[in-house]
């Protein structure tokens, strides 16, 4: 039919949704009944379950940092400073989760490596996020430059150099991370994991978001909403990880 509307459930999963269709498909309950039952905003951790396709991707995508922008318009920063906090959306389907175990390396191994890898990528998630937040605020370079190396002073070890940014910190730990899957990637074939883990579990995880707040005016009231996606991917000793970082 001429001029006929797509069907927005040829589509079957909010995976393959872009960010605007998420925008656009979100229904909620009448009087915001999904965010008061489960406000993204409160300091309480909170676990997401239902069957497959009940829209647990959905809703977490839609409180996520893309689509607080989307709904925000032009003025995004002053919403979201309204709204009290960044939707920091991470797919632990992403992970390619099984490359830590096996190949001659023991369990408590990968489990180290795990967390470090953990704690690199959302890392380098929340400081991407503050920095676009920050750029619509407006922030002295002075002030970032404060805050960029106390979050570098997070790691245990100087295994990047100094920034004057936080996207260059984010860079750099991307930098960290490629190194990291190089040789988690040949470990079959080598049989040999050198790799130095260089931040304790849960220091850059809560860490850089204490600095932000404490160091970024525009940041002070936010809180840092982790919506981890796809946690049943992961196997039982990662998800010990993360469940040691509930709080």
């Amino acid at each position: 039919m001429t001029g006929a509307l797509p069907n927005p459930f040829n589509v079957t999963k909010a995976d393959d949704f872009s960010d605007p269709q998420i925008a656009v498909y979100f229904v909620d309950m009448p009087g915001g009944g999904y965010v008061n039952i489960a406000s993204p905003a409160s300091t309480t951790s909170m676990l997401i379950r239902g069957g497959k396709g009940s829209g647990k991707t959905h809703i977490m995508r839609y409180w996520s940092y893309a689509l607080q922008k989307i709904r925000a318009g032009s003025d995004f920063a002053r919403q979201i400073q309204a709204e009290g906090y960044l939707g920091i959306y991470f797919r632990c389907g992403g992970l390619n989760a099984s490359r830590f175990s096996g190949k001659g390396q023991q369990p408590e191994v990968w489990s180290a490596m795990f967390a470090y890898y953990i704690e690199l990528w959302l890392a380098q998630l929340v400081l991407r996020t503050t920095a676009d937040f920050c750029g619509a605020v407006g922030l002295a370079p002075e002030k970032e430059r404060t805050a960029t190396e106390g979050c570098r002073a997070l790691l245990d070890e100087a295994v990047i150099g100094r920034f004057d940014t936080l996207s260059q910190l984010a860079d750099g730990l991307h930098s960290v991370q490629r190194q990291l899957d190089s040789e988690i990637n040949n470990v079959a074939m080598t049989r040999v994991l050198t790799a130095r883990i260089g931040a304790t579990p849960g220091r850059l995880v809560f860490g850089i978001p204490q600095v932000l707040t404490r160091e970024i005016d525009a940041c002070r009231e936010m809180l840092f909403l982790y919506l981890v996606d796809e946690y049943e991917n992961l196997q039982e000793e990662q998800q010990k990880y993360f469940n040691t970082l509930v709080r």
